[in-house]
C-alpha cells in the first residue's frame, strides 16, 4: 500500500498510510502476540519459567506510547490496548475507572497468564491465552461496526475508507471460521477497494457481526 501500486494506485498518501499502519497493528502484532504467547506456553511446557515471549506478546498489544495515566492516554497508544479505550469512549461504555472492558479483562488474563508461566501451569496459561484470544477478536468485531456507522454516515470519506478496508480485512478470515455468509457480507460492504463501500446498508453489516 505504501507504494501506491495495484490496488491502492488511487488512494491519497494519507490513506495509504492509514492501510499500512493499520495493518502492522490488526493482522501483523495481533498474530505475533498470538504465537509469541503460544512459544511461550512451549517453553512451559518444557519446564522453563521464562516470560520473555509472554511479555512481549503484551507489549505487542499494549504498546509503548499508553501514557502515565491509568487506563492509558487519551491521545497517544496506536496498539489493540489504545482501540479499546478509543472505542468504549465514542461509545460511552468505559466502566466506571474511564477503562473498557474488554481491555480489563484482557489485562486480568495477560496478568494471570504470567502468572501460570512461573508456577509452570501451562494448561491455566493456554487457558488464558484463548480468553485473549477472543478478547482481540471482540476488539475487531467492534471496530469493524464503529467504521460502519461511519461509512453509513459518509461513505465517501477516505480516511474511514482505508481504516474500514483494513479492519474488515482483519476480520474476515475471522468470520470466514464461523460464518462464510457473514463473512461475504463484510467483505461486499466493506473490504473492497475502488467501490462504494457499504451498498447494503449498516443494518445488514451489523447483523452480519451478530
Amino acid at each position: 500500500s505504501i507504494m501506491g501500486t495495484d490496488d491502492y494506485s488511487d488512494m491519497s498518501p494519507r490513506a495509504r498510510r492509514v492501510i499500512a499502519e493499520a495493518t502492522m497493528v490488526l493482522i501483523l502484532l495481533h498474530q505475533y502476540a498470538i504465537d509469541a504467547m503460544l512459544t511461550g506456553i512451549d517453553y512451559c511446557n518444557k519446564g522453563d519459567q521464562d516470560t520473555y515471549w509472554w511479555d512481549d506478546a503484551v507489549a505487542s498489544l499494549i504498546g509503548w506510547a499508553e501514557g502515565t495515566d491509568a487506563g492509558g492516554s487519551t491521545s497517544n497508544g496506536y496498539l489493540f490496548y489504545n482501540i479499546a479505550q478509543y472505542l468504549c469512549r465514542v461509545s460511552g461504555t468505559c466502566n466506571i475507572a474511564g477503562d473498557s472492558e474488554v481491555n480489563r479483562q484482557m489485562m486480568v488474563a495477560l496478568t494471570e497468564g504470567k502468572n501460570d508461566l512461573l508456577a509452570l501451569k501451562c494448561d491455566s496459561a493456554e487457558t488464558y491465552m484463548k480468553d485473549v484470544e477472543v478478547l482481540l477478536d471482540t476488539i475487531l468485531v467492534d471496530l469493524v461496526a464503529y467504521y460502519a456507522e461511519q461509512l453509513d454516515d459518509d461513505p465517501s470519506d477516505e480516511n474511514n475508507v482505508a481504516h474500514g478496508y483494513i479492519v474488515a480485512t482483519s476480520l474476515i478470515p475471522i468470520m470466514e471460521k464461523v460464518s462464510q455468509e457473514a463473512a461475504n457480507s463484510i467483505q461486499l460492504n466493506m473490504g473492497k477497494l475502488g467501490v462504494t463501500p457499504m451498498v447494503d446498508g449498516k443494518n445488514v453489516v451489523l447483523l452480519a457481526l451478530k
